[in-house]
């Protein structure tokens, strides 16, 4: 749901306003008040703004503005060269423009730290409205060293400063700076203080963190569920997933609800948050919390997380390709009489006809040329595995036979979670399953 102003950018935007786009995929990526995360939308907006669907230069008047000295222009020119929205992205142009946004008695180093904090409650006086979040800006410049020398104390009091005009993320990185004894004594004690006080200013990232540390054991179950559900409801795609999490696993709440954690796990990763893909995609697999198990839309969703680099994800997509690489070996190991022209193909253009049929590259060249001679020929059998007593001898069942060894090494990691055969509903067992392939090297 939108605010009036982000419905006016979303009317500006639909009839081509560059600005507009600009300004939507950054509020979509980061959220604000009122403006719920949304990375699918965000992305939308950013393939606009690259394909210049757009009527109006997005930063014609913005580098106009600044170069006029207009401070809130600087810090959205700045946020453009850091982001790449509409313009090609530059760590130096956006240190530039959030430096010139911020007076610089703000980011004055030499005080002592420990005492700014101590003093953070302390009135300030009246600043611009954009002001504090420039500072913050500014502050995750120099603490990351963005486009200039990484300076944690010159962040630590541009946090202090902004925190004091009560913006959320900057009360929410002086927690983190406590949590890691970063330019700060580690104290968790007072870490835990300013998370809390920062998600009563509304950020999405304090909810999310006060939920990891509420499972950690600083409160009960329960209130790390309410923490995830407040961050996942605002579009949060790392609280959707634990709050998906904890839904599965029946955290915080008396018994497990599957519907639900497919619902929100299917939320991150519309977001593009690997883990869960991969969670949806042993859901889709087993049928957790859905109507009926889907092998196809399973396939989808490991691939999706292996080419994200999900390891786990790229091994149980293994057996799940040879099964349609089954129907197009036998294909191509018919009988002469049956194959036609195909007969006339060195086996090096089968295998490469094969390859085609996984796209993505799951299978290793020493996985399809199993299963090619395996439909061609029963006496690779002896090469592979001894066949069950009762088998039948043809080559479609030949093919079929590489799977289901396939698929025993995958049964047979399994089997230590004391679940009936083919009734396993854990993804923690599922995951450690196949960690025990890893690990045994299979």
């Amino acid at each position: 749901m939108l605010t009036l102003g982000g419905r006016l950018y979303a009317d500006a935007a639909d009839r081509g306003c560059g600005l507009s786009m600009t300004r939507l995929a950054f509020l979509k990526t980061h959220g604000r008040p009122g403006v719920v995360i949304d990375h699918a939308s965000a992305k939308r907006w950013r393939r606009l703004l690259n394909s210049r669907s757009y009527t109006s230069s997005p930063v014609q008047w913005l580098r106009h503005a600044s170069e006029n000295g207009l401070g809130p222009a600087q810090l959205c020119l700045s946020l453009c060269f850091y982001n790449g929205l509409g313009i090609d992205p530059s760590d130096v142009d956006a240190f530039k423009w959030c430096r010139l946004a911020v007076p610089h008695q703000h980011h004055d180093s030499s005080s002592d730290s420990d005492t700014e904090v101590a003093d953070h409650h302390q009135p300030q006086t009246r600043q611009p409205f954009y002001m504090a979040v420039a500072q913050t800006t500014l502050g995750n410049y120099y603490m990351d060293g963005t486009g200039c020398t990484a300076d944690p104390a010159a962040a630590l009091s541009l946090y202090i400063a902004a925190s004091r005009l009560r913006d959320p993320a900057a009360i929410y990185n002086i927690g983190t700076l406590y949590e890691r004894g970063n330019h700060l004594a580690a104290n968790m004690d007072e870490a835990i203080s300013w998370y809390v006080r920062a998600s009563l200013h509304g950020s999405v990232n304090a909810f999310n963190t006060l939920g990891v540390l509420s499972e950690g054991g600083i409160a009960s179950p329960r209130h790390a569920l309410r923490y995830y559900q407040t961050a996942a409801d605002q579009g949060h795609p790392h609280a959707q997933y634990n709050l998906a999490r904890c839904l599965h696993e029946g955290h915080g709440m008396q018994r497990r609800d599957d519907e639900q954690a497919v619902y929100w796990y299917a939320r991150a990763s519309a977001q593009d948050h690997t883990l869960a893909t991969f969670h949806l995609a042993v859901c889709t697999e087993l049928g957790l919390g859905l109507p009926a198990p889907c092998l196809h839309r399973a396939e989808l969703l490991y691939e999706a997380a292996a080419l994200d680099g999900h390891a786990l994800a790229a091994r149980r997509l293994v057996p799940l390709v040879a099964r349609r690489l089954a129907d197009a070996a036998v294909i191509l190991t018919a009988t002469p009489r049956h194959r036609g022209r195909l007969g006339l193909l060195p086996i090096e253009l089968r295998l490469l006809i094969l390859q085609y049929v996984d796209p993505a590259g799951v299978l290793t060249r020493s996985h399809r040329r199993l299963i090619y001679d395996a439909a061609f020929d029963r006496a690779s059998w002896s090469a592979v595995a001894t066949p069950p007593a009762g088998h039948v001898v043809s080559k479609r069942r030949a093919a079929a036979f590489v799977m289901e060894r396939l698929d025993h090494e995958w049964a047979v990691a399994r089997s230590w979670c004391g679940c009936k055969p083919g009734h396993c509903d854990r993804i923690a067992h599922v995951v450690h399953a196949l960690e025990r392939l890893d690990a045994a090297g299979c």
